[in-house]
């Protein structure tokens, strides 16, 4: 009884905080609009170049089981990696496989480390979480790397765009790429819970300070465009 108490007000907490960030982001929202355009589904579109270089490197990390928009950027001639350790992921991934984009069953994280992936509240959903906030028991684990790490395994000097849906991960996977020096031209960021709206200001005053402006707004979802070269944090 205690524990359903503690997990329902810790995502009643989460929630509150949600709609809070959602507001301040809202603010942060530049006048001047980059030329995008939304590709992929209702659930799982995010929001690209209308003209996207040829040949452009893009990371998708976190698929669940809705790669539309890794599918639609490849269809514009994008070279597309996608990223997600779990199983229905994976599955859904080699069902698809004849689409053209490339996946790998790797986790984004901000060490290289085999890590634990916790199972959510209802266990048909496919969203699982590096922090246990759910309190579940089950778990399994799966290979995490740093961006970094990434790029360096598959041989990518530069990224164009990278979008990040990786439940409540994004603030230390963030930090950790921007110490690396590593800036794509678009950034997509779902700012998934835990999202106090402090740790939200944080991550999007250290994107500006390094050439970033936060060009759509869609609830959690938010786009960056790199528009200033910045060499120091």
């Amino acid at each position: 009884m205690l524990k359903s108490a503690q997990v329902f007000m810790g995502r009643a907490w989460r929630n509150l905080n949600r709609r809070i960030s959602r507001q301040y982001l809202k603010r942060h929202e530049a006048t001047s609009a980059a030329d995008l355009h939304r590709l992929g589904s209702d659930y799982g579109g995010w929001y690209a170049p209308k003209r996207m270089p040829p040949g452009a490197i893009c990371y998708c990390a976190g698929v669940g089981v809705d790669a539309t928009f890794d599918f639609a950027i490849r269809e514009a001639g994008a070279d597309v990696h996608s990223f997600d350790p779990t199983p229905g992921s994976i599955t859904y991934m080699e069902e698809n496989a004849e689409k053209g984009v490339s996946f790998h069953p790797w986790g984004l994280w901000n060490e290289n480390a085999e890590m634990k992936f916790y199972f959510p509240l209802n266990e048909d959903h496919t969203s699982f979480f590096l922090k246990n906030m759910h309190k579940s028991d089950k778990y399994f684990t799966g290979h995490c790397y740093t961006l970094k790490h990434i790029m360096e395994k598959l041989d990518h000097k530069q990224i164009y765009l990278l979008k990040i849906d990786i439940e409540g991960s994004w603030y230390e996977v963030i930090k950790d790429f921007v110490a690396d020096k590593i800036f794509p031209k678009f950034l997509g960021v779902e700012f998934d819970s835990p999202a106090p709206v402090w740790r939200v200001a944080e991550i999007c005053k250290l994107l500006a300070r390094n050439g970033y402006a936060v060009v759509v707004v869609e609830k959690d979802n938010v786009t960056f465009e790199r528009r200033a070269d910045v060499k120091t944090a």
